[in-house]
């Protein structure tokens, strides 16, 4: 076509004529093939119809409305109302414009991106020296201890020359923004970042006056007070925590409980199988009574509250058993008791060995192992206060009323009356229930606690200050420590105790304690909690001895 154009050739499309003109004057004349129908003429071509469904679809799109169509994302908007709110940018009349894009970061959310690369060609570039990674390395040589300094949008720090702020503008949906501030993406931000640094960070000039001394000193005891951190500091100062003795014996536990639930099995019969504790401490009554006995068939919940005087000896004590629940329901199997010094006395034990009843002891300072007494004494303690307000010093008195209502109110584990169990024909129908209620306790127990094992050989420390008003560790009393020891644990007892190496100031105490009462020692092998001001009876109570005897009176009575 240019070759035409030059030569100024004239072109007949109806003729298919192409007339050229000749320096000579002359035109020449190239001729075409000519149609030999009337060109006025259509001819009919027979076609199929095309059909829109013929057509292939090289994108297909959704099938929308403009009402579902979203709008931008508001990270865009929320961003640039935080930077105008730091004053790091505002409204541009620049003839200059960068697009905006967003970019992804690790954590999921979006980080604003400006797109300088058309300003970057256009800029001188900054040949500043930037350091080189070997060359850090090099300089880190046998160095002990390092520091690192993360500034927070570090680039923001600098600001723009006001000449060059209408360069750094961008343009949005939300309007024509420029940056006030040096922002990211400029081909020289590294380099004058890093000449700032080198001009910043250098060593400290050493002080030559009074008051620079006391501007150093100011600086260094406010970053010593305020501003103490190291990496990994939560994790140094739990391991160094855990291995300090005196940590260990006297901080409280805030974890969860140890040890999974133990549950005994279901019995098969009434009266078969019970566990008894006392309730003391009550108000004396006018007949001389201040303790309750609590005796509960583990399968029925059927229970028997005793009125007794917390001074009976063991002889009374096992003549109100024979008589009141001996000769009510016979000899049971087994019973679940505490180590109360009358229930561990050679007496009882005879007693007990020759009926053929088999006695499981608790272990020290878990009373979770008679949970059934525990439990039932709850409910017998808020029905003695209301007796209480109501009939005062004769509380003993109403004990049968109480032991009635208590035996006829509906139980839910057994979904019936201790009642009912005990003189229908419910044992089936009550064993499937226990068996419901206690696979739902175990299940909301065990997700709360946390399994705790120990090894033989292993040192723990021994938790010695669960009860109020029971431990007194020399004279220090409720300021006493919770933990003493440590102790090698030589023996695994059940799934839930363990037998430890006691010295001999504790040999009169059982040596088997819970799993909850025990804490593994991480301290030096050699320390240990000294013993020698320790005394202990039986029962693992402290006994505090008095400073000094200031009065003594003696009354002898009358026969």
């Amino acid at each position: 076509m240019d070759w035409l154009s030059y030569h100024r050739a004239v072109i007949v499309c109806y003729e298919k004529i192409v007339r050229i003109p000749l320096p000579n004057g002359e035109i020449l004349e190239i001729h075409g093939e000519r149609p030999e129908k009337d060109p006025k003429s259509l001819s009919c071509i027979k076609a199929d119809e095309v059909r829109l469904d013929d057509i292939r679809t090289v994108c297909d799109f959704p099938e929308v409305s403009s009402d579902d169509l979203t709008g931008p994302p508001p990270e865009l908007s929320n961003q640039l109302k935080e930077l105008q709110e730091k004053g790091f940018i505002r409204p541009s009349h620049s003839p200059w414009g960068a697009p905006v894009l967003f970019v992804k970061k690790k954590d999921g959310s979006l980080r604003m991106c400006i797109d300088y690369r058309e300003l970057n060609k256009l800029t001188i570039k900054n040949r500043y020296p930037l350091p080189r990674i070997d060359d850090l390395f090099d300089q880190l040589q046998g160095a002990c201890y390092f520091s690192k300094i993360d500034l927070h949008s570090r680039y923001h720090q600098l600001r723009v020359r006001e000449e060059d702020i209408p360069k750094t503008a961008f343009r949005t949906r939300y309007g024509h923004f420029e940056f006030t501030v040096m922002p990211f993406g400029l081909t020289n931000a590294p380099a004058v970042f890093m000449d700032l640094m080198n001009r910043v960070l250098k060593n400290w000039k050493t002080p030559e006056s009074p008051s620079e001394i006391r501007l150093f000193l100011g600086l260094a005891g406010y970053y010593r007070r305020d501003l103490y951190w190291w990496p990994g500091m939560k994790r140094d100062i739990a391991e160094y925590v855990s291995k300090c003795l005196t940590c260990s014996k006297i901080k409280a536990e805030h974890q969860r409980p140890s040890g999974l639930l133990q549950q005994p099995e279901i019995l098969e019969w009434k009266w078969d199988k019970i566990t008894m504790d006392l309730v003391t401490k009550l108000p004396k009554s006018s007949s001389g009574h201040d303790a309750i006995w609590v005796v509960v068939d583990r399968l029925t919940k059927s229970a028997h509250f005793l009125p007794i005087r917390e001074d009976y000896k063991t002889e009374k004590l096992a003549r109100i058993y024979i008589n009141e629940i001996v000769a009510r329901h016979g000899v049971p199997v087994s019973i679940i008791l505490d180590r109360d010094g009358r229930f561990a006395s050679h007496l009882w034990q005879a007693l007990q060995k020759a009926l053929g009843i088999k006695l499981n002891m608790s272990t020290a300072y878990h009373p979770e192992t008679d949970g059934q007494s525990e439990r039932t004494i709850q409910t017998l303690e808020d029905m003695l206060r209301a007796c209480v307000m109501d009939f005062g010093g004769s509380w003993d008195t109403h004990i049968p009323l109480v032991e009635f209502s208590y035996n006829n109110s509906y139980h839910k584990s057994i979904k019936c009356a201790p009642f009912e169990a005990l003189y229908g024909q419910k044992i089936f129908q009550i064993k499937e229930r226990l068996k419901t209620a206690r696979s739902r306790q175990k299940s909301y127990a065990d997700k709360r606690r946390k399994p705790l094992e120990f090894k033989v050989g292993d040192r723990v420390l021994l938790k010695v200050s669960p009860w109020k008003g029971v431990v007194q560790f020399e004279k220090k009393g409720k300021l006493a420590p919770r933990y003493v020891g440590p102790f090698e644990i030589i023996e695994r007892v059940g799934q839930v105790a363990y037998r430890q190496k006691l010295p001999q100031e504790l040999s009169c105490i059982q040596d088997t304690f819970h799993v909850s009462k025990l804490k593994k020692c991480l301290a030096e092998s050699d320390a240990q909690i000294p013993l020698e001001e320790i005394k202990v009876d039986e029962n693992l109570r402290f006994v505090e001895e008095p400073i000094e005897i200031v009065e003594r009176d003696v009354k002898k009575l009358k026969r």
